[in-house]
């Protein structure tokens, strides 16, 4: 029997009542790396922000700290000035060379995610309102024809949050968020061929499935979309000229040398 949405607290909101920099630097971190937050976007004050996150606003500043040593923040000064997210280009670099020193780490990554978002999809099927279809719906769109790489990452994990919503499961919920924020994408730098309307096109075929309430084929659509995401996201990988590590996908992940892959 479906659950009812007042049921369920959104996974984004609870408070997490604890005060380790590191922890928030973290929550951060994943809200960032999974598209919630992009290039030049502003972060909430911090009384705004430690409020949000139920943590001290001494954690919360020492967190800043650590994140702007790290690439990820800057901040400015005067009448405009504030947090703000950079270009992430030393996580990209950081990111980059962590996926080339351990490729099966992001494989491994990969295939918790097709576990936990195949059975978010599943579930969703059974369990999504008419907004949850619509939210979905928009999110597609976007996903289509964004005016830039940062406004895709963003409709996209709209996309894949949605979906989690629609799960009525606040631990699924959570889990779609944190394993989202560990990977990474750098999308907003690299140089690739556009696969936008190739998502939207993979993304359209798990609406429809969830649409008409379908849990094995919104399942296997989800599967086949976090596959294509594999083979493209290591495609950039071994694109970039310093590139001497890739993962065979085809063969369950075990590395070989490369210097120019393709998708199998």
């Amino acid at each position: 029997m479906p659950v009812p949405t007042a049921a369920v607290r959104s996974a984004e909101h609870v408070q997490f009542g604890r005060s380790a920099p590191d922890d928030i630097a973290d929550e951060l971190r994943v809200r960032i790396n999974g598209g919630q937050l992009g290039p030049g976007d502003r972060l909430l004050t911090e009384r705004q922000l430690a409020a949000q996150l139920g943590v001290s606003r001494i954690s919360l500043r020492e967190a800043i700290r650590l994140l702007i040593g790290q690439g990820y923040l800057v901040s400015k000064r005067g009448n405009s000035g504030g947090t703000f997210v950079t270009d992430l280009h030393e996580p990209q670099l950081a990111w980059l060379r962590r996926i080339r020193n351990d490729p099966e780490w992001v494989v491994d990554l990969m295939q918790f995610r097709k576990a936990i978002e195949s059975r978010t999809a599943s579930q969703a099927a059974t369990r999504h309102s008419a907004q949850d279809m619509r939210d979905m719906r928009a999110a597609i769109k976007e996903t289509a024809e964004p005016p830039s790489r940062g406004l895709f990452r963003q409709a996209d994990h709209r996309f894949h949050l949605a979906i989690a919503r629609a799960s009525r499961s606040a631990r699924l919920e959570s889990a779609v968020i944190q394993t989202r924020g560990e990977l990474f994408v750098p999308v907003d730098s690299l140089t690739y061929q556009d696969q936008f309307r190739q998502s939207a096109h993979e993304h359209a075929a798990i609406a429809d499935a969830i649409a008409t309430r379908n849990p094995a084929r919104a399942a296997a659509a989800m599967e086949d979309h976090l596959e294509s995401s594999l083979r493209d996201l290591f495609q950039l990988v071994v694109q970039e000229p310093t590139v001497d590590l890739a993962v065979d996908v085809c063969s369950g992940g075990q590395s070989k040398q490369a210097s120019r892959r393709g998708p199998c």
